[in-house]
């Protein structure tokens, strides 16, 4: 019966008292253990663990150990980036550092440096305050930018987009700053990726607003300089405008 289990997700728990939530934890990961034990690589492609809030101390170390037959991970909290840097057999990991308040930004940087040299991470979703922390991740096919674009992240973008070797998807999920223009205007800054844009980069994601030039100057650099590029979307307030192909 366990093995037929295929995703595990502790994001819903409800707030209870201290005794509850201690008891929870302590059903709740004998039924991880049983179900992760039962698991290796052959029984399932991936199984997927979430979280969304911390777990006890006390059980920490537990589930690190009964992770390690872990394929598949989604990262969207202190404790499974943690998670992640202990199991790194995983095949794949979906990260997610979002700077979430500007008060964070301290340990979304200490996250996002803690990976570094971490081969399973597949998909990152990070704030722009933060980019400048990324390390190589050589196995990362999907990068989401998320929060407004200045002209210095997306001269830091262009940068670790050089060094992303198999990025396959670009997302920006937050419009540019007026400052951005100036640096979109000049082609000369996209040289830098080309290696990029010609190879492997298949998708591009970017939301635009009304009357903004930076989102459509930097597809165009995008569309001029790739060769493999297949799908281009530009999603505009209540409204989106997808273009297949160049």
């Amino acid at each position: 019966m366990w093995t037929a289990i295929s995703n595990i997700d502790l994001r819903d728990l409800d707030d209870r008292t201290k005794s509850d939530y201690l008891e929870c934890w302590a059903s709740l990961l004998d039924s991880v253990g049983r179900i992760l034990l039962q698991h290796d690589d052959s029984d399932i492609e991936r199984l997927r663990f979430s979280f969304k809030m911390p777990i006890p101390i006390i059980y920490s170390s537990k589930i690190v150990v009964l992770a390690s037959n872990l394929v598949y991970l989604n990262c969207i909290s202190d404790f499974s980036i943690n998670l992640l840097v202990a199991t790194r057999s995983l095949a794949n990991a979906y990260v997610d550092v979002y700077n979430y308040e500007e008060v964070e930004e301290e340990v979304s940087r200490r996250n996002i440096r803690s990976l570094t040299g971490n081969q399973s991470v597949g998909s990152l979703t990070i704030s722009d305050d933060t980019l400048e922390d990324v390390p190589v991740f050589q196995n990362l096919i999907h990068l989401k930018v998320v929060r407004e674009m200045s002209s210095h992240r997306i001269g830091i973008l262009l940068v670790l987009m050089q060094r992303i070797s198999n990025l396959r998807f670009l997302e920006i999920a937050e419009e540019f700053t007026r400052d951005t223009e100036i640096i979109l205007q000049d082609d000369r800054n996209f040289e830098i990726i080309t290696c990029c844009l010609r190879s492997h980069l298949k998708a591009c994601s970017i939301k635009a607003i009304y009357g903004q030039e930076a989102p459509i100057l930097l597809l165009k650099h995008f569309l001029k300089h790739s060769a493999v590029i297949q799908r281009v979307v530009v999603h505009y307030p209540n409204n989106a405008s997808d273009y297949m192909g160049k």
